[in-house]
């Protein structure tokens, strides 16, 4: 055993590089929205989420609705203490979201115990979303920069109230905010045409368990340049959710907006800790075998 001391020692005092399990990768270079599969829900009937152009973005022609919804399933993962779920994606819209409710643009992680594999041609609810748990950050997006000092952008955590799937998030958790510009709204700009131009933002929305019942939410938009235009960080440190398989993205609009996203990666990292098991106990056994 003192042989093998050694070789444990050093294993853990080594950096050793931890590989994400990718869960779902989608550039929609393929010109379809069918494989991974993404759904929509909408409250117009005869409406269609299609990839379009040449930069082959997942476009949602939202001009003539609003309460607009996507979303993908992905093989049902639960987070083990240590790991993190996590989500980035390409995003950009048209013009500002004039309302000023509790967040126009809804980005988040569910469990969904039968998941919702079908598109929604007249509404955004559905009986199979009523139980649903998870996490979601609710960003403020305007197309301006005027000072809100109110800022309603929060992180939640969904107990499962409501058929539709982003009405039953429960009360914010306990959050820091910071909002760039201080104090305002989340801002964006305006694009001529999503479907050909790129993309200007860039979407982080994460979940990492850190304990039995501790779960931490980060939520960050970028621009091309990597200025961070606003961030957000929250811990749940009670009935936290565990298990997921649904992605989703939902946009309130008071206007006519066309949204895109591209480049979608979700993936899971796991602990440390569990390749450096992976990699000793082999070693174990050969050293055993060996004596």
């Amino acid at each position: 055993m003192k042989r093998f001391l050694p070789v444990v020692l050093a294993l853990s005092a080594t950096a050793l590089p931890v590989t994400a399990t990718v869960l779902l990768s989608d550039d929609f270079s393929d010109g379809n929205r069918t494989s991974p599969a993404w759904y929509y829900a909408q409250g117009l009937t005869g409406t269609t989420l299609t990839t379009n152009g040449a930069r082959q973005n997942l476009l949602l022609n939202a001009a003539t609705r609003n309460n607009a919804q996507v979303w993908t399933t992905f093989s049902g993962t639960t987070l083990n203490i240590g790991e993190t779920l996590s989500v980035s994606f390409n995003f950009d819209a048209t013009g500002g979201i004039l309302s000023a409710d509790d967040g126009p643009f809804r980005v988040g992680f569910f469990n969904v115990s039968t998941p919702v594999n079908a598109d929604k041609n007249s509404g955004i609810s559905d009986p199979n979303w009523s139980a649903a748990t998870g996490y979601g950050a609710f960003a403020d997006i305007h197309a301006d920069t005027a000072i809100d000092t109110t800022p309603e952008s929060t992180l939640r955590q969904r107990t499962g109230t409501s058929e539709t799937l982003w009405a039953g998030a429960a009360s914010p958790i306990s959050l820091t905010t910071t909002l760039t510009p201080a104090n305002s709204s989340h801002s964006i700009g305006s694009t001529a045409n999503l479907a050909t131009d790129d993309l200007r933002y860039l979407i982080t929305f994460s979940l990492t368990r850190t304990g039995a019942d501790s779960m931490n939410l980060f939520y960050q938009m970028r621009d091309t340049s990597g200025n961070i235009i606003s961030t957000m960080t929250a811990t749940d440190g009670s009935g936290i959710a565990t298990n997921f398989n649904t992605f989703s993205i939902f946009t309130g609009t008071s206007v006519a907006e066309d949204f895109a996203i591209d480049n979608v990666v979700i993936s899971v990292v796991p602990e440390p800790s569990v390749f450096l098991s992976a990699i000793i106990a082999p070693a174990f056994l050969v050293f055993r075998r060996r004596r």
